[in-house]
């Protein structure tokens, strides 16, 4: 996908000895601990003890998870609210067909269609990249680490779609790593506000031109879709600092809904999200630098779910059951049910 214009300690993991890398990312800032939480951690550490790691023949790690079974609150006393995302609806998410077809957007791509893609997965190197992809300088095809990830979304405009004023609210991008080290998921970065721009709909090339955002006053971006050629193609924040040695697994998720604008014509809309993840060598790497390509080749992307006049969870991530595209570097569905990320 497109780009927005613009290391210490050991690292291991069970397939390979001590690697310097970059410093870990940031995680999140811990609940304050009480009683209840105080043994999650322990939990945590039980699934990970269960998990199985193997090397292919290329040194590419995948997870296997034996059956760890579930555990529950019941009978603890605990009320807590379902979250709105689903380990069901991350793995649809990446296992289903696109909800709709894309207006204006040949059939002839993978993406264009569906299910959600893996193309680098969780192996941040550029020969992990498709062989289709030929920049000019021969490091971005070697086996040299690329130290940087950004999320980012797509909001098309369906087959269909005849709605002059609905907008698309969007809240809570998110991302995170499951570490190989620690089998944990990291938070990649913090909360930021939606950017973006319209693009063409093959998502590679240039122009640009500025897309009609609007901050909500409850913290939300709500976005004005253009249609015709154009779709908005957008990010959350910088590109972050990885370790790319300990990536065991992507996630990126966000919450979206139809919103009003004006009038109600929610009823004629025909909208759709498809949320992916890229890799850069570095956090300053720009497009131009993969001449004579004009895209970045990406951790992957969802398939595109119709947003609806409900909050709903739009996914992506690393698993085994997308099209690997040349992928590999997945994990199963197995791992993720028994390690799931973080669920809002």
């Amino acid at each position: 996908m497109l780009t927005p214009p613009t290391p210490s300690g050991p690292r291991g993991s069970p397939c390979d000895g001590p690697l310097s890398r970059p410093a870990p990312p940031q995680r999140m800032p811990p609940h304050r601990p009480s009683h209840r939480t105080s043994r999650l951690p322990r939990v945590s550490t039980l699934l990970w003890s269960l998990a199985l790691i193997a090397c292919d023949s290329s040194g590419v790690r995948s997870a296997t998870v034996a059956d760890a079974g579930s555990g529950s609150n019941a009978g603890s006393g605990v009320n807590v609210a379902a979250p709105l995302n689903t380990v069901e609806t991350i793995i649809a998410d990446m296992r289903e067909l696109n909800d709709l077809p894309l207006a204006g957007v040949s059939n002839s791509p993978g993406w264009a269609r569906g299910p959600g893609h893996v193309v680098m997965g969780n192996d941040p190197r550029g020969s992990r990249t498709p062989a289709a992809w030929r920049p000019r300088d021969p490091r971005l095809k070697s086996d040299a680490w690329w130290n940087a990830l950004l999320p980012w979304l797509v909001v098309f405009d369906g087959v269909g779609h005849t709605a002059t004023h609905t907008r698309v609210q969007v809240r809570h991008m998110r991302t995170y790593v499951l570490s190989r080290r620690t089998g944990q998921w990291l938070r990649i970065g913090a909360d930021a506000t939606i950017d973006g721009e319209l693009y063409p709909k093959t998502l590679t090339g240039a122009p640009m031109s500025s897309a009609d955002l609007r901050q909500e006053p409850d913290g939300s971006t709500s976005i004005g879709v253009p249609g015709g050629d154009r779709v908005f193609h957008g990010w959350s924040g910088a590109r972050q600092q990885i370790d790319p040695a300990d990536v065991m697994a992507v996630h990126v998720t966000l919450q979206a809904r139809l919103m009003v604008n004006r009038l109600d014509d929610r009823d004629q809309a025909k909208l759709l999200i498809q949320v992916g993840a890229d890799y850069y060598p570095d956090r300053n790497t720009s497009t131009s630098a993969f001449a004579p390509e004009t895209y970045n080749p990406g951790v992957g992307l969802s398939r595109a779910k119709r947003v609806s006049n409900a909050w709903q969870a739009f996914n992506f991530t690393t698993i085994d059951v997308a099209v690997q595209d040349p992928g590999g570097a997945t994990i199963s569905v197995a791992a993720l049910r028994a390690l799931p990320p973080p669920l809002q």
